[in-house]
């Protein structure tokens, strides 16, 4: 599912980065053995009255299966409470939390470790593919994106158009001055934003008010008064 769109190999540590949730700096795709303890758990722990009372008046053992996963939660992720949890999300997150620090800890810098896994890096894999605000990706655009989530090679490394090297991962375009599209995307922002304050009934219109050697974009709304650029 993963490598077809990618179309690169992954290395284990990609896999289990990919196997995390967005907001950990994953693509959401879960493993299923890592979604199976938990899930069990839960569920039993939801009906752990009801079983009591539908085999009340039945000569059976207690709950082995039960105890024997519970120790197994409990020998990789700790002390076990005193009331077991209904709630999935609390047997699955240590173990979320481990696979996390595996992967950070693979990664050669802290700035690596900010662009995957900073508060807002998944954003735009929640983002609803509207195509007319272009927000719909086409394959190459979900190649390169899950590209940069995972850390995965994109390109033949070499010489950019201002005159820096480009390694495999591409990261270079996000920094560099004459990459194409920085016009585009100016302008397909400042359209998002007026669209948005027209929807909310007020008055705006898009100025070039100056360059200043970076194509900046000056927005206006409301008379007189600056919001932003």
């Amino acid at each position: 599912m993963i490598g077809h769109p990618v179309r690169h190999k992954q290395s284990d540590i990609q896999w289990l980065q990919a196997s995390l949730p967005v907001k950990d700096g994953g693509l959401g795709v879960r493993h299923v053995s890592s979604l199976a303890l938990p899930a069990f758990l839960a569920s039993a722990a939801s009906t752990l009255s009801l079983q009591a009372d539908i085999l009340a008046d039945c000569a059976c053992s207690d709950n082995d299966s039960l105890h024997s996963y519970l120790s197994d939660w409990s020998s990789a992720f700790g002390t076990l409470p005193d009331d077991l949890s209904p709630k999935q999300p609390f047997w699955d997150r240590p173990g979320i939390l481990a696979d996390v620090a595996q992967v950070k800890s693979s990664l050669s810098t802290l700035a690596t470790a900010g662009f995957f896994f900073g508060c807002f890096s998944g954003d735009c894999l929640q983002a609803i593919p509207i195509s007319s605000c272009g927000l719909k990706l086409d394959d190459e655009a979900v190649r390169i994106g899950v590209g940069l989530r995972l850390g995965l090679t994109l390109c033949v490394p070499h010489k950019s158009h201002c005159g820096a090297l480009v390694d495999a991962q591409g990261l270079h375009g996000f920094v560099c001055k004459k990459a194409s599209g920085r016009p585009a995307r100016h302008h397909a922002l400042n359209d998002l934003v007026a669209r948005l304050l027209a929807f909310r009934a007020l008055k705006s219109h898009l100025v070039l008010a100056d360059l200043m050697g970076n194509g900046r974009m000056v927005f206006l709304w409301s008379p007189g008064r600056l919001e932003s650029h």
